[in-house]
Parts: structure tokens; C-alpha cells; sequence
């Protein structure tokens, strides 16, 4: 069974359950499957296509998880990078994978502002920060929120 696929019978199984708990926030199974199709919907609008590389380089997250699923049910691959791999080795770490899209935070925004010029695939960054700059060279920087918010949702 596909981890997407397990994520979708647990949301229909035991949707009022705890699925993730990251400090003080909670979701059930339900809240993560839906988010998970909204971001998935929102990366496909923004360009997202079957087999591109969808790069985390988060903090071990709620969002982080949300982004591995989202990836898998836009058809794309995820990349998961420790956090705290350095510019040289970010920058090729997406060059190897010609990751078609980077999901951080503002925390991370000075690496990936660095290495910018330098990732020619990595045409998007989605941010789940609520600071920083919209502006990165070159790159398409939308914020996760906004991509949450935008995708209509469905029951799936």
C-alpha cells in the first residue's frame, strides 16, 4: 500500500484520531489527509507536476509531514534534507535531484537566499514561515499558508 493510500484509509477508519503532535498542536488523521490534499492541490496549481522533486528542508514539523504527503499525492517525489546541512551541500543536494520546488521556513531563509543563484532547476520555494522576504533570486517564493488556503477543499 502507498503511504498516501495508508494516510487516506486512516483518515476514513479513525478520523477524530491523533495523528501528529508537534508541541502544542494536534491533528487527527482526518485534519492531516485534508491538509495534505490542499497543499497537494496548491503545488500541482503552482506547477507541481507527476515525477518533479519536491525538496523539505524543514525542521522535523507539522509541516514537514504535510509536505512529504502533499508531495507523494501531487504524483511528485520528496526529498527530505537534515536542517542543518549547509549552502554548499543544499545547493547540491537540489542540483543532484533537480528539485522543481523547496519547502522551508523563514529559519532557513539565509541558506537558501544564498544558494539561490545557483539552483537553476529549483524554480519555487514555498515557505511556512510568516516573516522574510517574498523575493529570492530568481525563484518563485510563495507561502505555505497562502497554498493551504487557496486550494478549495474536497472530501478527498
Amino acid at each position: 500500500m502507498q503511504v498516501e493510500r495508508f494516510l487516506e484509509a486512516s483518515a476514513q477508519r479513525l478520523p477524530d484520531k491523533v495523528a501528529l503532535v508537534c508541541g502544542n498542536r494536534r491533528l487527527t488523521y482526518a485534519d492531516v489527509d485534508r491538509q495534505a490534499n490542499r497543499l497537494a492541490r496548491g503545488l500541482i496549481a503552482a506547477g507541481v507536476r507527476r515525477g518533479d522533486r519536491v525538496a523539505i528542508y524543514l525542521d522535523n514539523s507539522i509541516e514537514a509531514v504535510l509536505g512529504i504527503f502533499a508531495a507523494l499525492k501531487a504524483g511528485a517525489v520528496f526529498i527530505v534534507i537534515n536542517p542543518t546541512t549547509k549552502a554548499d551541500k543544499l545547493a547540491f543536494t537540489l542540483n543532484n535531484s533537480r528539485a522543481a520546488a523547496l519547502l522551508t521556513d523563514d529559519r532557513h531563509g539565509g541558506v537558501v537566499a544564498e544558494i539561490a543563484g545557483r539552483t537553476p532547476h529549483t524554480g519555487m520555494i514555498v515557505t511556512s514561515g510568516r516573516g522574510g522576504d517574498d523575493s529570492v533570486e530568481g525563484k518563485r517564493v510563495l507561502r505555505l499558508a497562502d497554498l493551504l488556503r487557496s486550494a478549495e477543499d474536497d472530501s478527498k
